[in-house]
């Protein structure tokens, strides 16, 4: 048999990962990844079906290869974040109102904070966005407002997004 049984992510895992059918462990953000790295989640029988049917679909929409990004609105506080930080690799909240970014936050943002202060006091204000979709209108090449999906890799505009690679290219 050739079957090529190797994950796309860089890892070089050649063996099938199969989660286990356990409350505490095989949940949506488990299933998530697994998918992501081409493995199996068995969801637990004892889970009600409609639940079962809206982690299916909501994995199945995620991106294949980015994590999706953990989100809490300017009102949440540092104790929300704090909580979430640790679920993704790159230790992260993005701080979002009205569907767009207009934070992150990071473990140094909380640092010596009261756990009680909200979001919008200690996040990095400072984003770069960027638009993973088609632009079609003159108007959407030069975009003033910055955007964000949920496939994104850098948050901001085409042109912070020029500006920003030919700063990396005269860096090398």
């Amino acid at each position: 048999m050739d079957v090529d049984l190797s994950s796309i992510d860089g890892t070089g895992t050649t063996i099938p990962l199969v989660v286990a059918n356990m409350t505490a462990i095989a949940g949506r953000r488990m299933a998530e990844t697994m998918a992501r790295r081409g493995g199996l989640t068995v969801i637990p029988q004892d889970i009600p079906h409609a639940v079962v049917d809206s982690v299916i679909t909501w994995v199945k929409e995620r991106h294949p290869f980015f994590d999706t990004p953990i989100t809490l609105s300017p009102q949440s506080t540092v104790a929300d974040a704090v909580s979430l930080l640790h679920k993704r690799a790159h230790g992260a909240v993005v701080v979002v109102e009205g569907g767009k970014p207009v934070g992150i936050i990071t473990e140094d943002d909380c640092k010596s904070v009261d756990r009680f202060t909200q979001l919008h006091q200690v996040m990095s204000k400072d984003l770069v966005t960027m638009s993973t979709k088609k632009q079609e209108s003159e108007e959407e090449k030069n975009p003033t407002e910055k955007t964000v999906s949920n496939n994104n890799l850098f948050v901001g505009s085409t042109a912070e997004l020029q500006q920003l690679l030919k700063d990396m290219r005269s860096s090398e």
